[in-house]
């Protein structure tokens, strides 16, 4: 907090601003995941804002959103479920994998890219179906 209110006082704003949209410099690991990493995060906070309403619907999402929410699932499962009592397997309705992590006998979450993606971000909100042991879907939600 202390040098992002240094950076805040001697950087102007035009040039703050900049720096945040131009991203990760080139030399960076982070400059090739950004754009995937953008998507999630972004995808994830807005619907946290949305789902704190009451009386809130999961929105239809457009082909285009949907195709880039599916590669962030697979990323966002191996970073938050490597540690899952079971093999957690993300699938569509469809039966797309897109993702799986953890050790042990398989459950299977199901869901559209989006709720999948909030699932394995740990959002309690997420709208997905959850197949398998009861005990061990309980030790995973």
């Amino acid at each position: 907090e202390r040098v992002q209110n240094q950076v805040a006082a001697s950087t102007d704003w035009d040039a703050l601003l900049g720096k945040v949209a131009d991203g990760p410099p080139l030399y960076s690991p982070f400059k090739l995941l950004d754009p995937i990493a953008n998507v999630a995060e972004m995808f994830i906070h807005h619907e946290d804002v949305r789902r704190a309403a009451p009386g809130w619907e999961p929105r239809p999402l457009d082909e285009q959103t949907l195709s880039a929410l599916r590669r962030p699932v697979g990323l966002m499962a191996r970073m938050t479920l490597r540690k899952a009592p079971a093999r957690v397997v993300l699938r569509t309705p469809q039966g797309d994998v897109l993702g799986s992590a953890g050790r042990g006998p398989e459950i299977a979450v199901i869901g559209d890219p989006g709720e999948l993606l909030l699932f394995a971000a740990g959002r309690e909100e997420a709208r997905v179906t959850i197949d398998g042991a009861p005990d061990l879907i309980e030790r995973v939600k």
